[in-house]
């Protein structure tokens, strides 16, 4: 879950290559990525964030969470783990929806919990990139974005990016102060280590809000 076996030296090589993101990845060295614990909490996790904000997606998933898992005690401490798949397949559409899923959100949520099962992580962190894009699409409310998310957070394939993500592009431009960087042509140079810009992406992101990067 926290990548700590991930070699990441051919990522800071490519690097160089692009001064500011050079220096965002010394800045955060040491960053591994992280990954979730299930391919079905990760496609879960795809189908809520998709076209929504961050922050709406996080407060369906906190109450998705909260209404499906039995709490567990660490000391006075009560945590929630992610449901389990077989708890939301089970799930009425209203009550999902009542959680702020919309009709559609809840109907795929609700057949992914059923058939995501058919899926070997190990062939699909195996099989060529489209391949594994390709096997997932078949999953209802799977496009190429959620799958390459998907393959990225639940297998932890660094050769998937999610494609079209205008949070991410709207990020690179900002960090890398080039309003018309091609991130397409820099997805090409860092090659299969092309995922760990996502992370990169969304904590230079974070650290700018708070500490802004003024690319030299």
């Amino acid at each position: 879950m926290l990548g700590t076996g991930v070699v990441v030296a051919p990522w800071e090589s490519r690097t160089r290559r692009f001064s500011w993101l050079y220096r965002l990845a010394r800045k955060l060295r040491g960053l591994r990525p992280p990954r979730y614990p299930s391919l079905w909490e990760a496609l879960c996790n795809a189908v809520v964030f998709q076209q929504i904000s961050l922050v709406a997606a996080a407060a369906i998933m906190e109450r998705l969470v909260l209404r499906f898992s039995s709490a567990v005690r660490a000391g006075d401490t009560r945590l929630y783990p992610f449901p389990a798949a077989a708890s939301i397949a089970g799930a009425g559409e209203e009550e999902l929806r009542g959680l702020g899923l919309s009709r559609q959100k809840a109907s795929y949520v609700r057949a992914i919990a059923r058939e995501h099962g058919a899926f070997d992580v190990a062939a699909l962190r195996a099989a060529p990139l489209d391949a594994a894009v390709a096997s997932l699409r078949a999953l209802p409310g799977i496009g190429v974005w959620s799958a390459n998310v998907a393959l990225l957070r639940g297998c932890g394939r660094l050769d998937a990016f999610p494609p079209g993500d205008s949070g991410v592009h709207a990020a690179v431009r900002a960090l890398s102060g080039d309003s018309a960087v091609d991130l397409s042509e820099m997805l090409d140079e860092l090659g299969d280590r092309r995922g760990l810009l996502y992370f990169h992406v969304l904590l230079g992101r974070l650290q700018a809000a708070r500490h802004p990067l003024h690319p030299r």
